[in-house]
């Protein structure tokens, strides 16, 4: 005979809870109160400790005082703890990020460079944060006057992560220019000739369209000279 008894529903566990009423705080925008509640979750064995560490980083960088040396702090922990290869990702791309604002280039290349490669182990290569991390990574890399190195990074961004594309693209347009090859420049300056790309911002890809025009008139003119000096010699 069948017992009539219902099985009992698995009840929260203690970090669960914590973990969820941490989030719900910072999804409110109560970064504070949200990073005391983390605090409280970081010695709960049954949770993610790098994913802890991560919100308690994200807690501290959004703060209307921001601590950007202990945010940096709280992601290093995430990422050298978490299971989770997205948030070792994201962890190191948030290093990137505030070494960036802080304009240490160099530092930031290497966090955004750790970032690609956590994507590249954990076979994460079609993920949005992923395209991120190779975009700014190849910003950085101009950064360090590397353009030959950034060409090849935004046209991997361009060819495999559309939303990106148009940005890439544009930044294709600089690199050639800085190495001299103008006319590889007038020809990715061709591409903007095209309506918005569906999901981007339209008020965005206009102007990037009318950076890309004025590329493309310097360019146009620079040729021409060239030559008429290369006619005359």
């Amino acid at each position: 005979m069948k017992s009539s008894r219902q099985p009992r529903a698995t009840r929260p566990r203690r970090g669960q809870i914590c973990f969820e009423e941490a989030l719900a705080l910072e999804r409110q925008g109560a970064f504070r109160e949200a990073f005391q509640r983390f605090q409280q979750c970081v010695a709960l064995a049954e949770l993610d400790r790098g994913d802890v560490y991560f919100h308690l980083g994200w807690c501290v960088e959004q703060d209307s005082q921001p601590d950007r040396a202990m945010a940096t702090k709280y992601y290093r922990r995430a990422a050298a703890l978490s299971t989770n290869p997205l948030v070792r990702m994201n962890a190191r791309f948030r290093c990137g990020w505030l070494f960036m604002q802080q304009k240490a280039h160099r530092r930031a290349l290497q966090e955004f460079e750790e970032a690609v490669k956590e994507g590249d182990r954990a076979g994460k290569t079609t993920h949005r944060l992923y395209g991120d991390a190779c975009y700014w990574y190849a910003l950085m890399l101009e950064a360090q006057q590397r353009h030959l190195d950034a060409l090849t990074w935004h046209t991997r961004v361009a060819e495999g992560f559309p939303a990106l594309e148009p940005e890439s693209r544009y930044r294709q347009i600089r690199c050639r220019i800085v190495i001299g090859d103008f006319t590889g420049a007038l020809q990715s300056c061709q591409w903007f000739n095209r309506p918005v790309p569906e999901g981007f911002s339209a008020e965005r890809f206009a102007e990037l369209q009318r950076l890309a025009q004025e590329e493309q008139r310097w360019l146009e003119a620079c040729l021409q000279d060239s030559f008429l000096r290369d006619e005359m010699a």
